[in-house]
């Protein structure tokens, strides 16, 4: 399926296969069959799909349908295909948005110690390899599903992680780790570069918002 954001008379809108749609989408943490028929019988064609097995802020799932991601490698898509079919029944003619949380799940921090929650503390995984080969195989696999069931369907895919699902690195802020050390230094390209200073960070458009002590000399 071809789809694109296009202006037309400078209004953005969602091209699927050469039929244009506003950008308005359904997009709900408790999908049910009630709220998602009656979206597309006021007219929505465009709907997301959160396939999620996090733990939200609030202490309760984002999604009730259930995990995807379950071990190393492993995937079970049993609770994105029913959550899929119940969108693709209720709304006969929308196009799908699967939505897919990377974070690392509670079994993956057992089985890596070392590792950041990237849930609370995105900025000192971000640049971790392992994190990243396997939070891509689970969206190469993700993906791969999707194509192949509901190709036909599908509009496009959103990727989320961090707080609030907005990758947000919420709790630790400018805090040093190996991860984001290693991970500046070789954006830096200097091996021996340190991280900023939390008040050398503060700096916007030239005026501290706060700063470290020795930070405003010079």
């Amino acid at each position: 399926m071809q789809t694109f954001i296009v202006n037309r008379n400078g209004e953005l809108q969602i091209s699927i296969e050469g039929r244009l749609y506003p950008p308005l989408s359904f997009k709900s943490f408790r999908p049910n069959p009630q709220n998602v028929s009656e979206f597309y019988t006021a007219g929505v064609r465009l709907f997301t799909v959160l396939s999620s097995g996090i733990i939200s802020g609030l202490g309760i799932p984002y999604s009730l349908f259930g995990e995807s991601w379950t071990g190393e490698g492993a995937y079970d898509f049993e609770p994105l295909d029913r959550q899929m079919d119940m969108f693709v029944e209720n709304a006969p003619g929308g196009y799908f948005a699967p939505m897919l949380q990377v974070d690392t799940r509670p079994w993956y921090l057992e089985a890596n110690p070392d590792a950041a929650n990237s849930f609370t503390r995105l900025s000192q995984i971000a640049g971790d390899g392992k994190f990243r080969r396997d939070a891509g195989n689970y969206v190469r696999a993700f993906i791969r599903h999707c194509e192949a069931k509901y190709g036909e369907r599908v509009w496009g895919y959103f990727l989320l992680g961090g707080t609030t699902t907005e990758w947000f690195s919420d709790f630790d802020y400018e805090a040093s780790h190996p991860v984001k050390e290693e991970a500046y230094k070789k954006y830096t390209n200097d091996p021996g570069a340190a991280l900023p200073s939390a008040g050398r960070l503060s700096w916007v458009d030239g005026t501290f918002l706060h700063a470290d002590e020795g930070d405003v000399a010079g």
